[in-house]
């Protein structure tokens, strides 16, 4: 699953920059996320719920802050 795009939020730098490091915001910008827990400093595991037609699944999957410049970039 690939996300694309920028997300403008009207806050403080260093504010945004804190909490997109956090596993309950990190939830609320990935579609149909249930869950993320933080597993290891910059790695995650997130639960999301997918349906296609008639077939829902959950999937687990490992996510990974890939980029961070303080306090300009959180890349995930």
């Amino acid at each position: 699953m690939e996300f694309e795009g920028n997300i403008h939020v009207p806050a403080p730098r260093n504010v945004v920059f804190t909490e997109m490091q956090k596993p309950e915001m990190i939830q609320k910008i990935i579609p149909n996320c249930k869950s993320v827990e933080q597993k290891d400093g910059d790695k995650y595991i997130a639960i999301i719920h997918e349906k296609i037609s008639k077939i829902s699944m959950e999937i687990e999957t490992e996510l990974e802050l890939t980029e961070i410049r303080e306090p300009d970039l959180v890349k995930l």
